[in-house]
């Protein structure tokens, strides 16, 4: 992901996970963005703590990144530039 390209993707779903951690449930944030020719592309965050999944909304927007390369991968960055 050297050469990714930086995008604002769209919050598409926010909920719980089937993770847990010292017996908390992780949240996932799903994602939909646009490649560089327009194809649109769907993804997923990491698993998340709840006080962070839980300031997720459908619709917000956050950002992540892209292989120009393989544009279906993308990385999470939230709300990080």
């Amino acid at each position: 992901m050297r050469s990714a390209v930086h995008a604002h993707a769209t919050v598409t779903a926010v909920g719980p996970g089937n993770v847990r951690i010292n017996r908390v449930t992780q949240w996932r944030v799903r994602y939909r963005y646009q490649d560089q020719l327009g194809r649109e592309h769907e993804g997923r965050s990491p698993h998340l703590a709840p006080e962070e999944g839980e300031i997720w909304t459908q619709g917000d927007t956050a950002n992540i990144k892209f292989d120009p390369q393989r544009p279906g991968k993308s990385v999470w960055l939230g709300k990080e530039a």
